[in-house]
């Protein structure tokens, strides 16, 4: 099993529209491609003054094995990702993170 964490920095005037986006667009088309347990959060802001000008959100979903996850970043990942950049730039960015699960407490 896979657990994708993406990583978005998005400023806090467009973050209403974005987490619309990620709600109605970008979790269903994970969902259909084969991931599950989605899980969006809004990362703690550690109260520094130059955080007010950013909002992370980190999005964490399971993909029961990397073909999933493979097949997702090569069919439809880019124009996802290509559709965000072109509505939030310059004050969007985001990194992903593939882990492989050792264990997961969920499924004992």
């Amino acid at each position: 099993m896979k657990l994708i964490n993406i990583t978005f920095a998005i400023s806090p005037k467009n973050s209403e529209d974005f987490v619309a986006y990620i709600k109605s667009d970008f979790i269903p088309a994970l969902t259909a491609a084969g991931y599950y347990a989605p899980l969006l959060c809004c990362v703690q802001n550690d109260g520094a003054e130059e955080a007010a000008d950013t909002l992370s959100y980190a999005l964490q979903m399971r993909a029961p094995n990397a073909d999933v996850h493979t097949r997702f970043m090569a069919e439809a990942a880019l124009e996802h990702f290509r559709t965000m950049a072109g509505k939030w730039n310059p004050d969007f960015a985001l990194f992903m993170t593939e882990l492989n699960v050792i264990y997961d407490g969920r499924s004992c």
